[in-house]
């Protein structure tokens, strides 16, 4: 048993999914008029897509927890802009297409991360669709201008769905009618998720994830939405709870379309107990933690926290969809095999999947976090498994997701 006297117990807010909000902050700018966005988050990456819009013609307005964005005027296509997307990876890969709409050559740049990281699936689509790209060996700057637009296209979803939204709202941004056929689609729940908030927003979308068709000969008018809940913050508190205690989180979606909502699967194999009260998600440890086996081919973000909640279990879990984490904020993979190593947890690597001997308790070490806010925040989560608590590196990392991290984590953790 682990000699851990840490317990995790308490009530938690969800912050605001960015996500979502992203989502919505691209719906606001290519709809007529004003939106009103309620209870964002105001992470490192929204705040990034807030920028860029703002830099395209956007008008942002903040009252209290409410964005009001205006849409720029219709107008002549203008010639030229530099948009800067921060480190945001979602903001890059549908920028990349939804500012296309206002300018005829824009110039994508980026920090930190995603400097490093390949954009080669987006860089391909975009060429696909008719623009020309520049850029070099798939890396950050990325210059891309107007030639031609095909709007019938038939694509590969094999490195994820987040370009493909970006085509997707370019589309509707450009009006008419437009038809997709996706292959080997990847992240499926976040492109469900970006249609239906486009419908919601009053677009006209039919079809399947796999055959997509758009037809809008006009553009609606601004509307009013609420920011959803994060699973994807959310999922380190509900692996503390069905580790080390019980937690009650409020705000969260029960009938989301967030891919990371899988984890409440994962951890009823695992053992732990969860229920819903009216909106409020109550998880209960698991008494007899119980190895599982899980794909996370449509969820790749839980990969760091589901690897510690392996470390818990009594036997041998199989996490499945390892080839889609080398080029995520960090090479996921690497990092995670690291800190096994350096907690002494014994893992064999398989091709697409990760085998680990739970263990009853984890050898105290510091792991290299990479910069990477989804590494920091399972670091935090296996510390509850230590005899005694680590220091946990690149702790600014969590703002590009969930600001309030420390101060949430810290008031449930009860010593």
């Amino acid at each position: 048993m682990n000699s851990n006297p840490i317990r995790f117990d308490g009530t938690v807010v969800a912050n605001g999914s960015k996500s979502h909000a992203q989502r919505l902050l691209l719906l606001s700018a290519i709809v007529q008029g004003k939106s009103s966005i309620h209870a964002l988050d105001f992470n490192a990456d929204t705040l990034a897509m807030m920028a860029a819009l703002k830099h395209l013609g956007c008008r942002l307005e903040l009252q209290e927890n409410t964005l009001n964005v205006t849409s720029p005027a219709e107008q002549e296509i203008q010639a030229f802009i530099k948009l800067d997307v921060g480190e945001s990876g979602f903001a890059l890969r549908t920028l990349a297409f939804v500012a296309m709409h206002f300018y005829e050559t824009v110039e994508l740049l980026g920090h930190k991360t995603l400097q490093n990281r390949q954009h080669l699936a987006c860089i391909q689509l975009l060429e696909q669709a008719g623009f020309k790209v520049t850029h070099h060996e798939g890396k950050l700057p990325i210059r891309i201008q107007r030639q031609h637009q095909h709007q019938r296209l038939q694509m590969d979803g094999s490195a994820g769905s987040q370009y493909i939204t970006g085509l997707l709202y370019y589309a509707l941004a450009q009006g008419g009618q437009w038809e997709f056929t996706i292959q080997h689609l990847k992240s499926a729940p976040y492109l469900a998720l970006s249609i239906e908030t486009a419908k919601a927003c009053g677009f006209q979308i039919s079809g399947s994830l796999e055959s997509v068709a758009l037809d809008n000969p006009n553009k609606p008018i601004g509307f009013e939405a609420k920011v959803e809940g994060d699973w994807s913050s959310m999922a380190v508190h509900v692996a503390a709870a069905s580790i080390a205690g019980k937690v009650n989180i409020s705000g969260l979606k029960k009938d989301s379309l967030q891919a990371d909502m899988q984890l409440l699967e994962i951890i009823r194999a695992f053992g732990a107990q969860y229920s819903w009260q009216q909106e409020v998600l109550t998880i209960d440890k698991a008494k007899n933690p119980a190895a599982f086996t899980c794909d996370l081919n449509q969820a790749p973000d839980l990969f760091p926290v589901v690897v510690v909640l392996a470390c818990a279990a009594k036997g041998t879990s199989t996490i499945i969809g390892t080839n889609r984490l080398q080029n995520k904020e960090s090479d996921r993979l690497a990092v995670m095999c690291e800190a096994l190593s350096k907690w002494g947890v014994a893992y064999e690597q398989q091709p697409d999947q990760l085998q680990i001997h739970g263990v009853a308790q984890l050898q105290p070490a510091t792991i290299a976090c990479a910069s990477d806010h989804r590494v920091v925040m399972a670091a935090n989560l296996a510390n509850l498994l230590m005899p005694t608590a680590c220091e946990v590196a690149d702790q600014e990392a969590v703002t590009k997701s969930y600001p309030n991290f420390f101060s949430d984590w810290n008031r449930l953790v009860k010593h």
